[in-house]
């Protein structure tokens, strides 16, 4: 299982790429191809080995080591699923490597929702070191909270939110914790629910479970915003949400929006 759930992910990457490099080829835009090319080969290569890249290579990483230098935190630096502490269970060999959000995508995202903000609890499902709760707190949540399974993310999580101090945040009530996804029990508020593709289709149909669980006890207003929607259709099988938006880029940068039906 953990084999089949790899594969897609490598499959998935590598056609969003390839796309990108033939339309970029058609349009005789070869630095564009040579660019894509590049970017699928540090995608590769810092999928399985991400120390043998800088972390500016990585996808996402000379974004987030921006942030982080602004700051003065630490959320750039990948890990493999290996280097992780995972309570032993069947979603251990679910779970996603690390690797940080763009912090230009993500804001990107948010404008295009364009909620009634304060009315929301903003939920990062996989929030690894923080970075998209910081980013989240930039926007006037009524509540920031993470989601984390492994230890050893958590605690960065929860340093770096103590750490962070921006002239633009405007939610205070920011929180990491660590926790199985399909077992936590979610706020009764509205909700934003944030997924980086951070693990694989069993793990994903045991969280959409959950929040279908939630939503008998406290009916209310979910979205979903899906970057990287790898197993996407385990979501729109489930038949309670409707799709409002999609975004098609390279790689770890294409996104999916749901909203409740």
């Amino acid at each position: 299982m953990m084999g089949a759930s790899i594969l897609r992910r490598k499959i998935f990457r590598g056609r969003q790429a390839l796309e990108l490099i033939a339309e970029a080829v058609r349009k005789r835009n070869y630095r564009e191809a040579t660019d894509y090319v590049g970017k699928l080969c540090a995608l590769t290569v810092g999928t399985a080995f991400p120390k043998l890249l800088a972390k500016s290579e990585l996808p996402n990483g000379a974004e987030a080591q921006n942030f982080d230098a602004q700051f003065g935190i630490e959320t750039s630096q990948p890990m493999r699923v290996a280097e992780m502490e995972l309570e032993a269970s069947a979603n251990t060999v679910q779970a996603s490597y690390y690797q940080p959000s763009s912090p230009a995508l993500f804001r990107r995202i948010m404008a295009e929702l364009n909620l009634d903000w304060p009315r929301f609890t903003f939920v990062d499902v996989g929030s690894g070191k923080g970075l998209v709760l910081l980013l989240a707190s930039e926007l006037p949540f009524e509540r920031v909270l993470g989601v984390e399974f492994a230890e050893n993310l958590h605690r960065p999580a929860v340093e770096n939110i103590s750490k962070f101090n921006s002239p633009t945040q405007r939610c205070r009530d920011i929180q990491s914790v660590c926790a199985d996804a399909t077992a936590f029990e979610f706020p009764a508020a509205p909700t934003v629910f944030y997924l980086f593709n951070p693990f694989g289709e069993e793990i994903l149909t045991g969280f959409l479970a959950n929040v279908q669980r939630s939503l008998k006890k406290h009916s209310r207003e979910i979205f979903f915003v899906y970057v990287e929607p790898l197993f996407s259709s385990t979501l729109e099988q489930r038949g309670f949400v409707t799709k409002i938006a999609e975004f098609q880029d390279r790689p770890c940068n294409s996104y999916k929006i749901y909203k409740t039906a």
